[in-house]
């Protein structure tokens, strides 16, 4: 008597079955994303020192404070997105760490753009500066956008575009606030074209290259 084909496509099947690691809670990894972005900005600001008098800064000029804290929004939320965008389940997570991160972004280049004097702009007599923060922004998000594709490509590739955008956008929020903690300019141009630039840029500039390796190594 001949075997039942349904069956034994079922049982061919269950023997060629890999392991299922469970994906990271995402609490934790959350937090271990964040711890990692600590230390790297602990080593940043003990070797770059903050901004002298950081605090007064602060509260005395509007385009700074926006910018600061539209940038740590945009890490709070594109780390958050990130994480939960690969956790089924988890969309209604995945939506706040958007809305958070654009939200950020917005009021990060809305603060800076409203004050900077267009009129009176010179962007060729400064370029190196802003070149100089740009590439240091970029270094010091290397070491958390590491850390979050690695975390990306424990857990479930279903939205990989959102994925990826999402990294470069909160680990490029990483490297931007450094940079904005530490560069003495308080220039409204400067602080736009470099500050609030580095996530944009590298949002624009890898996701074609990253988008491809999520692909492949998630679940």
């Amino acid at each position: 008597m001949s075997r039942d084909p349904t069956r034994h496509l079922i049982e061919r099947l269950s023997t060629n079955l890999a392991p299922v690691q469970p994906v990271a809670p995402l609490a934790s990894t959350l937090a271990a994303l964040m711890g990692v972005a600590l230390l790297v900005g602990g080593a940043v600001l003990a070797v770059y020192h903050p901004k002298p008098a950081l605090w007064t800064t602060f509260v005395g000029d509007p385009t700074y404070a926006s910018v600061l804290v539209g940038l740590s929004l945009a890490v709070v939320g594109g780390c958050l997105g990130t994480l939960a965008s690969v956790i089924p389940g988890r969309e209604a997570v995945m939506r706040v760490g958007v809305a958070a991160a654009v939200v950020g972004l917005l009021l990060a280049v809305g603060g800076a753009a409203a004050t900077t004097p267009w009129s009176e702009v010179a962007l060729s007599s400064e370029f190196p500066g802003h070149g100089m923060c740009i590439v240091r922004g970029v270094g010091f998000a290397i070491v958390p956008g590491f850390a979050a594709f690695y975390a990306a490509t424990r857990g479930w590739s279903g939205r990989p575009e959102i994925t990826v955008v999402l990294a470069l956008l909160g680990t490029g929020a990483v490297g931007a606030l450094l940079v904005h903690l530490t560069c003495p300019a308080i220039d409204p141009f400067h602080v736009l074209c470099t500050h609030t630039s580095t996530p944009l840029l590298l949002t624009a500039v890898l996701t074609a290259a990253l988008l491809p390796l999520v692909r492949r190594y998630a679940r």
